[in-house]
């Protein structure tokens, strides 16, 4: 019995290393044909969403398609992003149904106050008559400082707001 079970414990602990092995072999050795990286460089901002990912628009935003036109713009981080939930489940694609208007997302997590005079410049052409920005509380100011100060930081992960 006892023999038994350590050959169940030792298969079951090779399985795992064999899983982790080829899983790091994975990212090392040909990441490119695996993932899409979800946030591309960019010199103002630091990073941006990129616009490979599925549900994302040609811009990069999280929205079905890159408007010309839009009544709202929203700007924001991971909470208006809306991690974890469906795009159509985000607060911004919600305030579109219900108010029956163009909202175009321009959030993703990490950014905070800083960011969003640099998206200004993005979101003008878009003519909105109304520009929401998103504060949370919690990391935004913490985000500005990391824009303007901590260049050499690498991105924030945009699940951490």
């Amino acid at each position: 019995m006892l023999c038994r079970f350590g050959l169940v414990f030792l298969s079951f602990c090779l399985g795992l290393v064999l899983i982790e092995g080829v899983l790091w072999l994975r990212r090392t050795v040909a990441p490119q044909h695996f993932a899409v990286e979800e946030a591309i460089i960019d010199a103002r901002l630091g990073y941006r969403p990129n616009p490979r990912i599925p549900g994302h628009d040609a811009r990069g935003w999280r929205n079905a398609r890159a408007l010309e036109r839009a009544d709202v713009v929203v700007f924001g981080d991971s909470q208006t992003y809306g991690v974890n939930v469906a795009s159509e489940n985000a607060w911004p694609q919600q305030l579109a149904t219900d108010m029956r208007l163009t909202v175009y997302q321009m959030a993703y997590g990490g950014f905070g106050p800083a960011h969003y005079p640099i998206l200004l410049n993005e979101a003008r052409p878009l003519e909105p008559k109304v520009i929401l920005a998103s504060y949370y509380f919690g990391n935004d100011l913490l985000d500005a400082y990391w824009l303007i100060y901590d260049k050499r930081r690498s991105r924030p992960d945009p699940c951490e707001g």
